[in-house]
């Protein structure tokens, strides 16, 4: 009998991994709600993101798609609330090129119930570019820095 689990059942298991659930479950729900909020034209050039107080930063490519999104942001802070999302403030940021967001210094550290999830999960998965950024985000969000092979290497 197979003992393998699912991504969902390995996440869920680890109160650290759920937290990072909730938050990108979140992401992708505000996510859903700017594109019925705006044009196809706009959502296809905005992301959102949170601003870290209670307010959210809407990313684009470029400068016009901002120029619009600052003439609907009013618009677009009243559907967030009738959506049922307490946003406090939306800012508006042009990452031209497609550059990443930019990276806040967070030195995040896994538990030990985690990175043994974290390395469940890489040791089931069959996509091998998946496995390996599973494996080099455990390496790197380990409590201790000291990664423990995986099986198979």
């Amino acid at each position: 009998m197979s003992k393998t689990r699912s991504a969902a059942q390995i996440l869920a298991a680890a109160p650290e991994l759920q937290a990072l659930g909730r938050s990108t479950a979140r992401l992708q729900e505000l996510g859903r709600t700017l594109a019925r909020l705006v044009p196809p034209s706009l959502g296809r050039h905005s992301q959102v993101a949170f601003d870290g107080s209670g307010g959210l930063i809407l990313f684009t490519d470029n400068p016009a798609t901002a120029s619009r999104l600052r003439q609907i942001t009013p618009r677009l802070l009243t559907g967030f609330r009738e959506s049922g999302e307490e946003v406090s403030a939306i800012r508006i940021r042009v990452q031209v090129g497609g550059e990443a967001a930019p990276a806040l210094p967070i030195k995040a550290k896994l538990g030990p119930q985690a990175a043994r999830s974290l390395a469940q999960l890489a040791d089931n998965i069959s996509h091998e570019p998946l496995r390996a950024a599973l494996r080099r985000l455990r390496a790197r969000a380990t409590s201790d820095g000291q990664d423990e092979a995986f099986e198979g290497e």
